[in-house]
């Protein structure tokens, strides 16, 4: 799995027929995350939360389905993770292993119940199916349950602990509490469940605590994930900067270029660095290049004037496109404007109110389009209005008719109630919508849609009608809810052909020519103040003790 899988990017999830993100989050409130909060001064007496104490007993069930499916003990984790701090850390060991003893004496009375209904609830959000597995029916499972729980061992990994975590031949059945060495630089063999409430300030710190991206062969049903919507909205943010990066170094391979000449660039966010100050000093702020991106509108300040303004933008957009000679082209499922002029487009950016958290801003829009502009590109553009087939609600553009409107619900795991994410807005086809049918551009790979938006010549500007009210599709339910806006929204996106060779500049983002002249005599990062992590080397665990 990767983030864009886990945390809700996966494209056309909300089209006819598209499929849902995987359903393996699992959200742990406010008020529960503060009984685990570390405050400096005051003691912590932890306990198994209700969250916690779901994401325990689904160990004890995906490992004992792991098991049956295999009919072999493997290594099967869990990771528990509130803290960076030892002594709180080495305080959760007592409570986690005397619930483990409730939890088999439970199983032994035949108070089963809470153990079924979670199964059968797990099952239903992310089914096996999806993944080509077989299912598990509880009453298989209960022939292994009493083994997984006799074996469970509870250890904390850090600098103080006497046990340490490192895999051996033997397998382990294992609830791992720790910091550092386990939300970085340790592989946790089988992982299935975590609990996760650590947040982080940079960019690179809170990618390298995700242990549960990676492999999962024979139980890519089973990784949970407990963790708060703040922190999950974080890592969805991380996604798309992922993506974002991959099409960057992509563009780089394809023009054959250096990072020296063509740097990559990694979009800001508001709460959060990149990295370390002691890693960033060799970066400076930067203009953004669309050169072969596909920027996207999927946050909106949904209860606000906007939506009425970016409605009318829309609307004078189309009327003077073909007011100055665009043609139209209606099918199913699009309408299609050919030759608009670039003075239209910048006219529409100028006015559109993007949202900040989006990667799209109308100052940095139009000095990218300018410069290109400058060296023959991308003075003329195609417009793509995406309908979709009757019944459903009309909207008028300034088309001949009016335009059916699209359904994109908003992921419940947002924290701001001002602002609606839809996680995605354009399917896979539209980008090249305007070049390919939908079942030619299903058979090409995204560098050969890329080579042929940019032997076009023409950028590509996505218009999207959205209904106010769009309602998730029942198996989007648990993490998807209506859309609930104060009317219809018209989202944005684009697909730019790459860049004219040579016409980026080349200080758009760059190091000082010390870092590629020099690297051996840069400062160590380990050294710096920001930098901090005193947990030791690993010791072979010992798992004979409880």
């Amino acid at each position: 799995f990767g983030s864009e899988e886990l945390f809700g990017l996966d494209e056309n999830s909300e089209e006819e027929g598209g499929r849902s993100p995987h359903d393996m989050i699992r959200e742990v409130s406010v008020q529960e995350a503060a009984e685990h909060a570390v405050r400096r001064g005051e003691p912590l007496s932890p306990s198994v939360t209700p969250a916690l104490a779901d994401a325990i007993r689904w160990f004890i069930l995906a490992t004992a389905a792991r098991r049956y499916r295999s009919g072999e003990v493997r290594h099967s984790s869990m990771l528990v993770h509130t803290t960076m701090r030892v002594d709180p850390q080495l305080a959760y060991l007592q409570p986690i292993r005397q619930h483990l003893r409730e939890l088999a004496d439970q199983w032994e009375r035949g108070q089963t119940g809470p153990w079924a209904n979670q199964w059968a609830e797990e099952q239903a959000r992310e089914s096996p199916g999806r993944h080509g597995l077989e299912s598990v029916s509880f009453e298989e499972l209960s022939t292994v349950i009493p083994a997984v729980l006799d074996g469970a061992r509870v250890v904390a990994d850090n600098s103080r602990s006497t046990e340490r975590l490192l895999y051996s031949d033997e397998p382990a059945t294992v609830i791992a509490v720790g910091g550092n060495t386990l939300s970085r630089g340790l592989t946790l063999e089988g992982l299935v469940s975590s609990y996760f409430l650590r947040s982080s300030g940079t960019y690179d710190s809170l990618l390298q605590m995700g242990r549960w991206f990676g492999y999962r062969p024979g139980y890519a049903d089973l990784p949970r994930i407990w963790t708060t919507v703040g922190l999950a909205d974080d890592f969805r943010f991380l996604a798309e900067i992922e993506m974002g990066l991959r099409v960057e170094i992509e563009r780089i391979r394809v023009e054959g270029a250096t990072p020296r000449h063509l740097p990559v660039r990694i979009r800001a966010h508001p709460r959060m660095q990149i990295t370390a100050k002691s890693k960033m000093q060799f970066a400076v702020p930067g203009e953004a290049s669309y050169s072969g991106q596909r920027p996207q509108t999927t946050y909106f300040h949904h209860r606000s004037d906007d939506v009425a303004r970016n409605r009318a933008t829309a609307e004078t957009l189309v009327r003077t496109a073909r007011a100055h000679g665009a043609s139209v082209d209606a099918q199913d499922g699009r309408v299609l404007l050919e030759g608009v002029p670039v003075e239209d487009v910048l006219a529409f950016v100028d006015e559109y109110r993007f949202h900040p958290d989006t990667d799209l801003r109308s100052d940095l829009l139009r000095r990218y389009i300018e410069g290109q502009v400058a060296h023959g590109a991308l003075d003329v553009w195609n417009i793509a209005v995406i309908t979709r087939r009757p019944p459903a609600e009309s909207l008028d553009l300034g088309l001949d008719d009016p335009v059916n409107l699209i359904t994109r619900s908003q992921l419940k795991s947002n924290p701001d109630p001002t602002t609606a994410n839809i996680g995605t807005l354009m399917s896979r086809p539209d980008r090249v919508i305007d070049l390919l049918s939908s079942a030619e551009s299903a058979e090409l790979p995204d560098h050969e849609l890329l080579d042929a938006r940019s032997a076009s010549g023409r950028a590509l500007l996505l218009l999207y009608p959205i209904d106010k009210g769009s309602q998730p599709r029942p198996s989007a339910a648990h993490h998807r809810e209506a859309l609930d806006a104060v009317g219809h929204i018209v989202a944005a996106a684009f697909s730019f052909p790459r860049a004219v060779p040579d016409s980026e500049p080349v200080d758009m983002i760059q190091v000082d020519p010390v870092l590629l002249a020099a690297p051996d005599e840069l400062p160590d990062p380990a050294e710096a103040d920001e930098y901090v992590d005193e947990e030791g080397d690993h010791d072979e665990i010992d798992l004979g003790d409880g």
